[in-house]
């Protein structure tokens, strides 16, 4: 799209290349590796609404387009429910006008946005949604001498490979960070870095991850204001679980709608131990069980929550479709009744000292939402048994997170102890 003059229209545009069912063709390589979805270049004012591509190299890729007899020239525009999904580069932008620029309204990339050094003009991001692909480094890398901003906009899983990389890398003359939600596991995850070319920044009122490198001012001689930002907090995760399984979980055929249909959920298999309201999990503990007709025995190891306090199941078991348990103790000064909050990924039960104190069936599975269910349980003076298990039903992801709260509101489990 380029030398349009006045206002247009671009609606309702729906790129998905279906030879992507010949994944060994040379038309699907070179979708992934060099195709663009939407090139633009000199537009005024353009209104797009509802564009997707996907599996492309590039979704939106911004250019000063060519002119005959005259300068290439750059273009404006507001994009709008836009979603650039699995690509490396959702949006590209080398230039755009000067004057005007281009703003992002409920877009959804997955993965990353650049801004290049020869930009001059505005790039806008509002109530924008940034997602993973694997191998993503960061979100957006800015550059120029326009001003980009970010607003209103969620962000998760972006330096993939643990290497310390931003998920906003700045180094654009002038950026405005503000609003936005990061969300990550990780203890040491940097959200923003301000590189030096940065002249003026705004990093305010967005919730930070936990991490003492949350921003990174690298600036050289720039005003800079950051400030406002709330850190998640972290809250009432228990500090370290021993987690036993992988144990069968199939289905129940037959079962009716809304009915447990996964045997795992009620079947107990630490029978061997004292069962589910007595068991005492340690790191030599072992429980056998049978699955298909063959014995296997099930370990014990110790597990540690990630900075949103999730324990990943899914890594310490990949495949999925299985059953865990997961054992610790919770230390409470006296005795008291105490607020747990759980999130699971799909379907638990809690117990605390031998008595279930809370049970979930999610027939469809559920994300793992922190606080997503709430009960209280009461607490003896000293240590307490807390065993969860967690069955899961299919799909991507299989865990939980688990709070824990005294009665004045003060996070329990911080000394919490699986030794022997």
């Amino acid at each position: 799209m380029n030398q349009c003059y006045d206002v247009g229209r671009l609606e309702n545009v729906h790129f998905w290349p279906f030879w992507d069912v010949g994944p060994s063709s040379p038309l699907w390589a070179f979708t992934k590796e060099h195709a663009t979805a939407f090139l633009i270049g000199k537009t005024d004012g353009e209104m797009a609404l509802n564009c997707f591509s996907i599996f492309y190299n590039k979704g939106f890729h911004f250019i000063a387009g060519p002119i005959p007899g005259k300068r290439p020239a750059p273009g404006s525009g507001v994009y709008t429910n836009c979603y650039m999904d699995v690509t490396p580069n959702a949006v590209v932008v080398e230039e755009v006008a000067e004057h005007a620029g281009v703003s992002f309204v409920n877009g959804m990339f997955m993965s990353g946005v650049t801004v290049g050094a020869a930009n001059r003009g505005p790039v806008k991001f509002t109530a924008c949604g940034f997602w993973s692909v694997p191998g993503l480094e960061s979100h957006a890398r800015v550059g120029g001498r326009g001003t980009v901003f970010f607003e209103s906009c969620h962000f998760s899983g972006w330096d993939q490979a643990s290497d310390g990389l931003p998920c906003i890398d700045a180094n654009s003359r002038q950026v405005l960070i503000t609003g936005n939600d990061f969300e990550t596991g990780r203890r040491d995850a940097v959200a923003v870095r301000l590189g030096p070319d940065v002249r003026a920044a705004v990093v305010a009122s967005n919730r930070l991850p936990s991490s003492p490198v949350a921003v990174v001012d690298d600036t050289r001689h720039a005003d800079v204001q950051i400030g406002l930002n709330a850190q998640a907090p972290a809250g009432g995760g228990i500090g370290e679980w021993l987690v036993i399984g992988e144990f069968p979980n199939p289905a129940i055929e037959g079962a009716p709608p809304g009915a447990v249909s996964r045997v795992g959920y009620d079947r107990d298999y630490l029978v061997a131990i004292g069962g589910e309201s007595d068991a005492v999990l340690t790191p030599s503990t072992k429980v056998p069980y049978v699955e298909g007709g063959d014995r296997f025995t099930a370990t014990c190891r110790r597990v540690e929550p990630n900075a949103e306090g999730y324990i990943d199941l899914m890594a310490q078991y990949p495949g999925g479709r299985k059953v865990a348990y997961a054992f610790t103790y919770l230390p409470s000064k006296r005795a008291q009744t105490a607020h747990f909050e759980l999130g699971s990924n799909d379907s638990a039960k809690v117990w605390v000292n031998g008595q279930e104190v809370h049970c979930v069936w999610a027939a469809e599975g559920r994300g793992a939402l922190a606080g997503d269910d709430q009960f209280t349980a009461p607490l003896q003076k000293g240590l307490n048994r807390v065993l969860v298990k967690v069955e899961d039903g299919g799909g991507r992801h299989w865990g939980f997170m688990l709070d824990a709260y005294a009665e004045d509101g003060a996070p329990l489990g911080c000394a919490a102890q699986t030794g022997e």
